[in-house]
């Protein structure tokens, strides 16, 4: 069973360790080049959170935000299947195929939001 408290918690430690890495920061300015920010949502079961991406860091906040750019809707066995390999999220027999994971938005920022945690290491599993 996935604990929902502990996936929020790796969220904004995902946010803080954007906001104090040299490389992850390169990252934001090179993907948010002529933006002030995106947006994305994370429906994870009943946790329900946003994170805002700015040239200069990171923002963590509870609940949706009004406007995002992308917003993930997962079941929470699914997002950790997902986070940690065990199932691909689109495809066929895909967490997005079966139901499991829903993409509102601008899918191709899930690339994005992927390298960052990549290059700080921080991986939110619950």
């Amino acid at each position: 069973m996935v604990d929902l408290q502990k996936v929020e918690t790796g969220f904004k430690k995902l946010v803080e360790s954007i906001n104090k890495n040299p490389k992850a920061k390169d990252i934001l300015k090179s993907w948010l080049k002529g933006y002030y920010g995106r947006v994305h949502n994370f429906q994870i079961g009943e946790k329900e959170f946003h994170i805002v991406f700015k040239p200069d860091g990171a923002e963590f906040g509870s609940g949706l935000y009004p406007a995002p750019d992308l917003t993930l809707k997962v079941d929470p066995d699914a997002w950790n299947d997902m986070i940690s390999g065990k199932a691909k999220p689109i495809g066929r027999g895909s967490l997005l195929d079966q139901g499991k994971l829903m993409i509102y938005g601008a899918g191709n920022e899930i690339a994005y939001f992927t390298k960052l945690a990549i290059a700080v290491g921080v991986i939110p599993l619950g």
